[in-house]
């Protein structure tokens, strides 16, 4: 499992509190909003992000993926954040970019990675449902499937873990002063 975590800067949170001071419960309701739409950006830039990286569809990676998400709730100002957290399991090998050759299954998870080879791995056909195999033993059977990464190890990769942070942050920062406008204005009802 992995957790993204994401929050309205310090030194913006003063900034926020000191011009909403006026309106009852008002820096907590603009950084709460401006997280919510972060954690928004976040899940979808998340899936988005690990399909630039990785060799996967979207139905199949989300098939396989639990994905929670807590937004801000209770404290004050001083202590709002937000998080998603993405779990599930391993995702069946044949789900990424896979061929076979006379010698076995080439597998590869990453786009731009290099083919890894599996010589003693076939394409099985059980039940209807086809997936990269390997037999366990020396007779036929039992087999069993290989598989590759989960989605919470793909949202670690560094380089998809990097960009949807950046993302969710900067959408964080425009919310953040369009809460303050709104709020000002008179817009978003009283708490």
């Amino acid at each position: 499992m992995i957790n993204i975590d994401i929050e309205v800067q310090n030194n913006s949170a003063e900034r926020i509190s000191t011009l909403l001071a006026d309106i009852p419960g008002g820096a907590y309701r603009a950084m709460g909003n401006a997280i919510g739409r972060g954690l928004t950006t976040l899940r979808s830039e998340t899936i988005n992000q690990i399909r630039e990286v990785y060799h996967i569809k979207k139905k199949d990676l989300m098939s396989t993926t639990h994905i929670k998400t807590q937004k801000p709730t209770g404290g004050d100002a001083s202590d709002i954040i937000g998080y998603v957290s993405f779990s599930g399991h391993k995702i069946p090998l044949d789900k990424f970019k896979v061929s076979a050759t006379k010698k076995g299954i080439k597998a590869s998870q990453k786009k731009g990675g290099t083919m890894t080879p599996f010589i003693h791995a076939f394409m099985s056909n059980l039940s209807g449902n086809q997936f990269v195999a390997e037999r366990v033993g020396s007779s036929r059977f039992p087999i069993k499937g290989l598989y590759g990464s989960s989605t919470a190890q793909m949202a670690g990769n560094s380089v998809v873990y990097d960009e949807v942070k950046k993302a969710a942050q900067e959408t964080i920062d425009k919310r953040v002063e369009h809460e303050i406008t709104r709020l000002l204005n008179g817009y978003g009802g009283r708490s």
